[in-house]
């Protein structure tokens, strides 16, 4: 009876541990990208930044968004949105550093925090990125829907900020940026 309670109670332990695991998985990502939510990143973001400072490391933050993104939901409809959100996001998971940390922001926009990283690493990163985007192409419903393009704007501790508000501000004012000098572009 003691080994069958044991059994029984390891069982559950590792059953509860589990749903758990799962709960505070649920808490920490967005349900549609399966990448982290905009309060983790926030959480995270703090202790990158108080890291980079205590080491004198760099650290990159890269805002991004689809460009014409409320065009592509007006024509193909909000799960052809969703479609592109995804395919963004699995084109950022596997082509980002396990140290990095991906976020979506909010609607189309996202965040990644590129730990010991300089402005230009992260130009490079998010021009490689830009590239395989503009490549890409999804379908359906039998239509391809192409010309799915993300402007970036970038910024970098400590010469953009030693805060998470002024980091995220200047990379959203480089994206605004973006944006205006045609799309399709970094700052």
């Amino acid at each position: 009876f003691i080994v069958a309670t044991s059994a029984i109670a390891v069982t559950y332990g590792h059953t509860n541990r589990k749903q758990l695991e799962q709960i505070h998985d649920l808490s920490i990502r967005d349900s549609l990208t399966g990448l982290y939510n905009r309060r983790y990143m926030e959480e995270t973001f703090d202790r990158e930044i108080e890291r980079a400072i205590r080491k004198g490391r760099k650290l990159a933050v890269i805002m991004t968004d689809v460009d014409l993104f409320k065009t592509i939901n007006d024509s193909y409809g909000h799960v052809v949105g969703d479609m592109v959100l995804t395919h963004v996001a699995q084109l950022f998971a596997s082509n980002t550093r396990s140290s990095d940390i991906i976020s979506r922001y909010g609607g189309d926009e996202f965040i990644l925090i590129l730990p010991e990283c300089s402005k230009q690493e992260a130009i490079l990163k998010a021009e490689s990125i830009r590239m395989l985007i503009a490549q890409s192409t999804l379908e359906f419903d039998g239509k391809c829907i192409d010309n799915i393009t993300l402007s970036f704007g970038i910024s970098e501790l400590p010469e953009n900020g030693q805060n998470r508000i002024d980091l995220i501000c200047t990379a959203d004012k480089a994206l605004y940026l973006s944006k205006q000098l045609g799309r399709n572009r970094i700052n």
